[in-house]
């Protein structure tokens, strides 16, 4: 459970690249989606954007431990954030907990991995989109700036045949 938030953690405290490579291992599907928005001409250097991306979202993500109240057990059955967790992984880790206090405990800190998790997606989305957007920007502007040269005597021609059609 939550695999991705805890590489990003262990990531944090030990900056090894085996770590990073299994937290853009997991982020791959993701990287392959935006992938498919860009020509086959500018994907490695897309990929490398992205993955740069990656590394300064990990490097600045901050984990918050205070998006579930731990000492509110009562009002956790209507929480969005619980509902959304037993959506993804079941509602058995859950009832155990409501039964013994370190199982509650062992949930708790679940679920504020899951939180922690989806406000990183979240962000890396957000960050991936932003990258796109400037790649677009980028290129744009490459093209923009390319000379197109016209043939003249094509043009005359394309406009004398419509004279004639007309």
């Amino acid at each position: 459970i939550n695999i991705l938030i805890k590489l990003i953690i262990e990531y944090k405290i030990s900056s090894s690249e085996s770590i990073f490579e299994k937290i853009v291992y997991k982020l791959n599907g993701l990287i392959r989606t935006y992938l498919t928005k860009v020509s086959y001409y500018y994907k490695d250097d897309f990929k490398q954007e992205l993955l740069i991306g990656i590394y300064k979202a990990v490097k600045a993500f901050r984990i918050n431990d205070d998006l579930i109240p731990k000492d509110d057990v009562c009002n956790l059955c209507s929480n969005r954030f619980v509902i959304n967790f037993n959506n993804k992984y079941g509602n058995e880790f859950f009832t155990a907990a409501l039964l013994d206090d370190q199982i509650m405990t062992d949930f708790i800190n679940e679920l504020i991995l899951f939180c922690n998790e989806n406000q990183f997606i979240r962000y890396i989305t957000k960050t991936f989109d932003n990258t796109y957007i400037e790649h677009l920007r980028k290129n744009c502007l490459e093209i923009n700036n390319m000379v197109i040269s016209f043939d003249f005597e094509t043009i005359v021609m394309e406009n004398t045949f419509n004279d004639i059609t007309n």
